[in-house]
């Protein structure tokens, strides 16, 4: 009896503690919520000083405030302070898990808004390009945009033995007088565009809109209102994609004044390359993104066509009309 007695008497203490720290729990997570609630209004005022001050302690805070700041970049009634939220959120997404690999500081995260797509829909692809040194990273400001415009865009094929061959090739087969000019324009852009610039610590997002399109039972991405680019996926089933950025010294060419006389010309006639303090190098790649590819809904009617077909993987590069 008495062993019966202090067995109840145990569990009785055991539920209580539970409670207790789970009362405890939850309060803890209430005051982080009105801490944070409090911050953002403290991210609205007039005052220079507190916003960089609520900006601080919402990174400090870290992830459980990333949401809070997310809910309130989409009010509208908050509309104007859009801008103060995004720069919190760019300095907290550094910390969000499941991107690519770290590649000298710099590490990409894929993401997509929907898992499965049917031809006639569209999918939004968000691409956060992080920075995760101490110091502002330098990336040349066009092929920055490749992760809204599609040409960063790559799809995984099945046989693995072609992964690499397929991410590194932006490029697809187009006639070689076109591939030629394409490539000569690209080096030239590249050699005197300018840089941009991530902040420390920061990232920076960017969306991309692919829409799925059937013809001929083949499907492809066709990415924003540019009917001149595809990526064809598998016509049902699941497919991967990434997102792949390269930037090496011989693709960005820095011009060197010198007084009136403008830019320094080596012995060979092309400009010297130098590279730039804190610009960025290497070869990153996202993490992978998995999608079904459902069948086209009933009465789905297929877009007129206006490129010739894409090979398999390939993004298709035709001349614009």
């Amino acid at each position: 009896m008495k062993a019966q007695l202090l067995a109840t008497w145990f569990g009785v203490a055991l539920l209580t503690s539970c409670f207790v720290v789970f009362s405890i729990d939850e309060q803890q997570a209430r005051i982080k919520q009105h801490r944070v609630a409090w911050l953002i209004a403290k991210l609205e005022s007039n005052e220079p000083r507190w916003q960089e001050w609520a900006a601080d302690r919402l990174v400090e805070i870290g992830l459980p405030a990333l949401q809070s700041l997310r809910a309130a970049l989409a009010d509208e009634q908050l509309a104007g302070y859009r801008e103060r939220f995004q720069e919190v959120i760019n300095r907290l997404a550094i910390y969000e898990p499941g991107a690519g690999e770290l590649v000298n500081g710099l590490q990409l995260r894929l993401a997509a808004d929907a898992d499965a797509i049917r031809p006639g829909e569209s999918v939004t692809f968000t691409t956060t390009v992080c920075n995760l040194e101490d110091e502002p990273m330098l990336l040349p400001a066009r092929q920055l945009a490749f992760f809204a415009d599609g040409h960063a865009f790559r799809r995984v094929p099945e046989t693995s033995g072609r992964a690499g061959d397929l991410e590194l090739q932006p490029l697809a087969d187009v006639p070689s007088a076109i591939n030629a000019l394409v490539l000569r324009r690209r080096m030239y852009f590249y050699r005197v565009s300018e840089n941009d610039s991530i902040p420390a610590r920061s990232s920076r997002p960017f969306t991309m809109i692919a829409h799925l399109r059937e013809e001929n039972g083949r499907c492809f991405f066709q990415f924003g209102d540019d009917k001149t680019r595809r990526l064809e996926v598998p016509a049902g089933g699941v497919a991967r994609f990434r997102m792949a950025f390269k930037n090496e010294d011989a693709e960005q060419m820095v011009i060197v004044w010198s007084g009136s006389s403008g830019a320094r010309i080596s012995p060979s006639g092309g400009r010297i390359a130098e590279k730039e303090p804190g610009r960025w190098t290497g070869t990153a790649r996202s993490n992978d993104v998995l999608l079904r590819i459902l069948p086209a809904p009933p009465g789905y009617l297929p877009p007129a066509q206006a490129s010739p077909p894409p090979g398999p993987g390939q993004i298709v590069f035709v001349p614009g009309k």
